[in-house]
């Protein structure tokens, strides 16, 4: 299906797809955005894994702000909390 063609809103010229996170699951999703006719964004807390992609022609983000501005789609691709350490923290 072509980006725009759901939800009954009319198709831009190009989407907007930040993906937030270049792991194990975001760095496969980053090759296939782009080849469905998305505009890719990353970000990345480790800049050196937003390398491949933005030499691949994606958008660089400062911030996790930025790379979600003016999007139609996000995916933010971390692992949960308990593995990342933060289980202990408030909310």
């Amino acid at each position: 299906m072509a980006p725009g063609a759901r939800g009954g809103r009319a198709a831009s010229a190009v989407e907007k797809a930040p993906i937030l996170g270049l792991g194990p699951m975001g760095a496969p999703t980053d090759r296939h955005l782009p080849a469905r006719g998305y505009e890719l964004t990353v970000r990345n807390r480790t800049p050196g894994k937003a390398g491949p992609p933005a030499e691949a022609g994606a958008v660089l983000a400062p911030s996790p702000a930025e790379a979600v501005r003016d999007a139609h789609l996000v995916s933010r691709c971390r692992p949960p909390r308990r593995r990342r350490g933060l289980h202990k923290m408030p909310v």
